[in-house]
C-alpha cells in the first residue's frame, strides 16, 4: 500500500511538473511573439512619426496648399496591449531577463511607452481630421467670397455702368473691374491659387477701391467683402501654421518615446539592432 502511494504521489508530481513546464513553454512563446510584434511597433512608430514631422514641415513653407498626412496602418500594437495574455509575457520576462525591481519597472515603463504611443497617434489622427474639415470649410468660404460677392458685384457694377453711360469716375471704375474681371478670368482660375488671388486681386482691388472711390456707394459692398476675404485669408494661413506648429512638436515628443521604447526593449535585442533601430530614415519631401 505504502509503495502504491508513493507511485501516486511521484505520478502527480511528475503531471504537475509536466503542467508547469508546458505553461512556462507557452509563456515563452508569447514572450517571443511579443518581441515579434514589439519590432514591428517601432518599425511602423518611426515611419509614421517622420510623416507626421514632413506633413508639418511641407505645411509651414506653403500654409495655403493641401497635404495629406499618410497613416501606417500597423496592427501590432493593438494585437500587444489588447490582444496577448500579459501576465504570461511578464512571467516569462522575470524567469529570462531577472526579476529585480529595476527589471519589473522597465518592464512597467515599456507598457507605458506603448499606451502613450497608442493614444498619441489616435490624437494625431484625429487631428488631423478636424484639420482638413476646417481648413475646407474655410477655403470653400474664401472660395464663396470672392465669386460669388466680389466676382459677381464686379460684374453687376460694371455692366450697370456700360448699360447706364455712366461717365466720370465711373469709366475709371469700370477700367479697374474689367482690369481685375478679365485677370481673375484669364490667370487666376488657372492657378487656382489662394496666395495669388489675395495678393495679385483682391488686395490691390480693395487698396485701390478704398483710396479712390471712397464715398461711392456702388463698391461700398465690393470693399467690405474684399476685406472679409483678406481677414479669412489671415485666419487661413493662422490655423495651418499653427497645425504645422503641433504636428512637428507632436513627432518631436512621439520620437523620443519611441526611443526611450527602444532602450527599454534592449533586454530582447542585441546592441547593433538597438542602435539600427534608433535610426529614423527621412522621406523624400514631395509637394
Amino acid at each position: 500500500i505504502r509503495h502504491d502511494k508513493n507511485k501516486e504521489l511521484r505520478e502527480v508530481k511528475r503531471v504537475e511538473h509536466d503542467k508547469t513546464n508546458a505553461v512556462k513553454e507557452k509563456e515563452k512563446d508569447e514572450l517571443r511573439y511579443f518581441v515579434g510584434l514589439l519590432r514591428g511597433v517601432v518599425k511602423a512608430s518611426k515611419k509614421q512619426v517622420v510623416n507626421i514631422k514632413t506633413t508639418g514641415d511641407k505645411l509651414a513653407k506653403k500654409p495655403f496648399d493641401t497635404f495629406n498626412l499618410i497613416f501606417v496602418i500597423n496592427e501590432d500594437l493593438r494585437r500587444i496591449l489588447h490582444g496577448l495574455n500579459h501576465q504570461g509575457i511578464f512571467n516569462a520576462f522575470a524567469n529570462s531577463y531577472g526579476n529585480s525591481d529595476e527589471d519589473i519597472l522597465n518592464f512597467q515603463k515599456l507598457f507605458g511607452r506603448l499606451d502613450f504611443l497608442q493614444a498619441n497617434f489616435k490624437i494625431i489622427s484625429d487631428k488631423y481630421t478636424r484639420y482638413v474639415e476646417e481648413d475646407v470649410k474655410r477655403k470653400e468660404k474664401y472660395k464663396y467670397l470672392v465669386e460669388e460677392q466680389i466676382l459677381s458685384s464686379a460684374t453687376y457694377i460694371g455692366n450697370k455702368i456700360k448699360t447706364q453711360g455712366l461717365t466720370g469716375t465711373y469709366s475709371q471704375l469700370q477700367e479697374i473691374l474689367s482690369k481685375f474681371l478679365k485677370l481673375y478670368n484669364t490667370e487666376i482660375v488657372q492657378t487656382n491659387s489662394l496666395v495669388k488671388i489675395q495678393e495679385e486681386l483682391i488686395e490691390p482691388l480693395r487698396k485701390e477701391l478704398s483710396e479712390n472711390f471712397r464715398n461711392n456707394d456702388d463698391v461700398y459692398f465690393i470693399v467690405d467683402n474684399c476685406r472679409k476675404a483678406t481677414f479669412l485669408f489671415s485666419e487661413i494661413k493662422f490655423n495651418n501654421n499653427a497645425y504645422s506648429q503641433s504636428s512637428i512638436d507632436a513627432s518631436e515628443q512621439i520620437k523620443a518615446v519611441i526611443l526611450e521604447l527602444i532602450d527599454l526593449s534592449s533586454y530582447f535585442f542585441s546592441d547593433k539592432e538597438v542602435e539600427e533601430m534608433k535610426v529614423f530614415e527621412q522621406t523624400e519631401e514631395k509637394d
